[in-house]
C-alpha cells in the first residue's frame, strides 16, 4: 500500500459488506439481485431463496449444496462464486461474478424471428450458424469439464445458458447437478430436455447431459 491508497478493509459479516442494490431475475424456488461489494468497490450478483423457501429447512439444505458444489467447479464457463453467508434478516444468499448477457433461450428467439422475416442471405446464414456451433462447443467443453469429475448437471436447456458480452458462455443453475451413479430421491430437472430412460430408472448418468446437449442442439 502507498501513496494515498486506502488499506483494505478488514473482513466484515456478510451482511454489511454487500450493499443490496436491486433484483434482477427470479425462479421458481430461488432469486438473483445485484449488489456492490464494499472491500473490492465492484458489482457482485447475490442469490438467495424467495420469500416461500428462505424459511424451509430441506430447501436451505439444498440451497446450501448447490453453492458448495458451484464453488468446487473451477472453469472458465462455470460463474465463480465469491462468498456465502446471511444477510441482515439471517437468511442465507451466496455472492457471485455478476454476468452482463443474456439468457440462450431469448439468442435463440431473436434469430429464430430474424430467419422468419427472410433478412439474412446465404454468406450471412453460413456465417451465423458457424458462430451458433462455437457457442455450443463452448457449452460442450464445460459439460465435458463436469464429467471428468463424475458430476452431472442435470438441467441443461436454453434459460440455464448465458451469453456474456464479449464471446463468455456460463452454464448456469447448479440445483439439479449429481453425482455419476446415484439415483436421486426426487426426480429434478425439466422433462422435455431429459432421457426417457432416466424419468424411468432416474439413475444419474453421463448420458443425461449428452440427450439435453442434443435436443439444445436442434433447437
Amino acid at each position: 500500500i502507498t501513496g494515498d491508497q486506502p488499506e483494505p478493509a478488514q473482513k466484515q459479516e456478510f451482511s454489511e459488506r454487500y450493499r443490496f442494490i436491486c433484483d434482477f431475475g427470479a425462479g421458481g424456488v430461488g432469486k438473483e439481485g445485484k449488489a456492490r461489494d464494499l472491500v473490492f468497490d465492484r458489482v457482485i450478483a447475490v442469490k438467495c431463496l424467495n420469500e416461500t423457501f428462505r424459511d424451509n429447512a430441506e430447501a436451505i439444505r439444498s440451497f446450501i449444496e448447490e453453492c458448495r458444489l458451484n464453488a468446487k467447479l473451477d472453469h472458465p464457463s462455470i460463474v465463480p462464486v465469491y462468498d456465502l453467508g446471511k444477510d441482515a434478516d439471517g437468511h442465507w444468499q451466496v455472492a457471485m461474478k455478476f454476468i452482463s448477457g443474456s439468457s440462450l433461450k431469448r439468442f435463440i428467439s431473436t434469430v429464430r424471428a430474424t430467419y422468419d422475416k427472410k433478412k439474412v442471405n446465404a454468406a450471412q446464414e453460413r456465417h451465423a450458424l458457424i458462430s451458433r456451433l462455437e457457442y455450443f462447443l463452448k457449452i460442450c467443453a464445460v459439460v465435458e469439464y463436469c464429467h471428468s469429475l463424475k458430476v452431472m448437471h442435470g438441467d441443461i436447456k436454453p434459460e440455464n445458458i448465458l451469453m456474456g458480452n464479449f464471446g463468455e458462455v456460463y452454464l448456469m443453475d447448479w440445483g439439479c447437478a449429481r453425482t455419476f451413479g446415484t439415483v436421486p430421491e426426487s426426480l429434478s430437472g425439466t422433462p422435455n430436455y431429459l432421457p426417457p430412460e432416466f424419468l424411468e430408472n432416474k439413475v444419474v448418468t453421463p448420458l443425461v447431459d449428452v440427450y439435453s446437449l442434443g435436443v439444445l442442439l436442434f433447437e
